[in-house]
């Protein structure tokens, strides 16, 4: 026992003289990695090293340089001599006194992108329906004289041949479809005539539709919404991912202001491709259509439709003779199916049709007041008639439970609102804050149908009111400056 305790007392002060070395040598290191830690923080301004999320930083901004050195060659800046009638026409096209516009001469200005080799440009059909005698500024200092090969005015889309262009490499074309909201955008175009920009954003929606655009490519809007800025002379840009791809051209920006406001749009790059490689082989666009109007279901149209969803493309005008009143088709109807695809909505229907050619054979079907048909439609070329429409005013008379007040429609009013025959009645006043103002009725519209009923004259609509007896909503349809459309109202305005 005693020897024990010699042994413990000779070990333990020598264990505890090592513990001790053990602490003191870790207390060392750990102060050592505290000052490389704090000499580095110190250099980090001097030395070139950052922390993560400045090499993040870094990173996006190396990635936005990339992109502008490898893009901006093949951006052009477009120049055209306005057409004699629009300077007849008193279009304000420069300011002397304003040092932004040129002064020598009167010129309108957009923008394009080289997408192929041979010279091609892609550009706005706005643009070049301004005016012709085109020139095209490169970058590099080339002006190339350029003519206008063909122009779509529903996409807004136009396609320029620049001669003897220089050598260039068109940039890719990336696909639009994958683009998603959130992603880096840049737009790259000639604003106010400062030359070569390019500015940074985001993709801030896509599937864009009612978007009041150049042209007449409202009803064919499926457009990329973006904040990277956009201003006069952007037009025919292109709008380009962080990878380099052009994944839109530059159309439009809604502003009160008429300058950037923080909302511009593209038209997509797949559906811009596919109407340039048209425009090139044709000249034109051949579209099929079944020659009726259409319009975008919600759920008061719906249940006044008697569906139990607003799913489809509901028809709200035909074009007498067109292929789809031959087949059998109405005002009202609500085309349900495509080719055995179901509709989910009218631009989906559009980009069925679109995807068919001229002389095909297509089954539709639809549902007429809750009763469904089948209907086998032939798709002939699209129109391309273009309808200029003005409303009219009229004094105003004692408002109904709608809160309209509706005269009989002349013959000359029918004209001016290009109708196909003196029919339905003349809205000439909507009492403020009444069902129909809430649901956006306005004097100088037109009343064609009354919950499915067609209208000829003010005693037609007055007896028509007068059998609505329930709360509704009750169907209507009217004809404006924009267009035909159906608008459902209840009389007290439940929506």
């Amino acid at each position: 026992m005693e020897a024990f305790r010699k042994f413990f007392g000779v070990v333990t002060p020598v264990l505890a003289c090592a513990a001790l070395l053990i602490g003191l040598s870790a207390l060392k290191t750990s102060r050592r990695a505290s000052e490389i830690r704090s000499r580095s923080g110190a250099a980090n301004g001097q030395d070139g090293r950052r922390s993560p999320r400045e090499l993040a930083d870094v990173s996006f901004e190396d990635k936005v340089k990339s992109v502008s050195e490898k893009v901006s060659p093949a951006v052009v800046s477009i120049e055209l001599k306005p057409r004699e009638e629009m300077l007849w026409s008193g279009m304000k096209l420069e300011e002397e006194d304003d040092p932004l516009y040129a002064s020598e001469s009167q010129l309108c200005y957009g923008s394009g992108v080289l997408f192929r080799e041979e010279g091609y440009v892609l550009t706005s059909c706005h643009l070049l329906s301004l005016g012709n005698a085109v020139e095209a500024l490169f970058p590099g200092g080339e002006r190339k004289d350029a003519r206008i090969v063909g122009m779509d005015p529903l996409t807004d889309i136009g396609v320029l041949l620049v001669e003897d262009p220089p050598e260039l490499e068109p940039p890719h074309l990336g696909s639009s479809a994958d683009l998603e909201v959130g992603e880096w955008v840049l737009a790259f175009g000639s604003p106010v005539h400062y030359g070569q920009t390019v500015t940074c954003g985001i993709v801030s929606a896509v599937g864009r539709q009612g978007v009041p655009v150049p042209s007449q490519m409202s009803s064919y809007a499926d457009l990329i919404q973006t904040d990277a800025a956009i201003n006069g002379g952007s037009s025919g840009g292109p709008l380009v991912n962080l990878k380099g791809e052009v994944v839109g051209v530059n159309s439009a920006i809604v502003t009160r202001e008429g300058n950037y406001q923080g909302i511009g749009f593209a038209v997509p790059i797949d559906r811009a491709v596919r109407v340039a490689e048209e425009l090139i082989r044709k000249g034109r666009v051949v579209r099929p259509w079944l020659g009726v109007g259409l319009q975008q279901l919600d759920r008061p149209l719906a249940r006044a439709l008697g569906l139990d969803e607003a799913m489809g493309a509901l028809v709200n005008q035909l074009s007498p003779g067109c292929q789809g009143e031959r087949a059998g088709l109405r005002r009202g109807d609500v085309i349900v199916q495509y080719d055995g695809i179901s509709v989910e909505d009218t631009r989906h229907l559009q980009e069925l049709i679109a995807m068919s050619q001229v002389g095909d054979t297509a089954a539709i079907s639809v549902m007429r007041r809750g009763r469904p048909l089948e209907l086998s439609v032939f798709l002939e070329e699209r129109s391309r008639r273009v309808s200029q429409r003005t409303p009219a005013r009229h004094r105003a008379l004692p408002y109904d439970r709608f809160g309209l007040s509706v005269v009989d429609l002349t013959a000359f009013v029918a004209e001016r609102l290009d109708l196909e025959r003196e029919e339905g009645v003349l809205v000439s006043s909507v009492s403020p804050g009444s069902p129909a103002d809430r649901i956006g009725v306005r004097a100088g519209d037109v009343l064609l149908e009354a919950d499915g009923d067609a209208l000829a004259s003010e005693r037609d609509y007055q007896r028509r009111l007068a059998s609505l007896r329930g709360e509704g909503p009750y169907l209507f349809l009217l004809a404006n400056d924009q267009g035909v459309r159906y608008v459902a109202i209840s009389p007290e305005g439940r929506r």
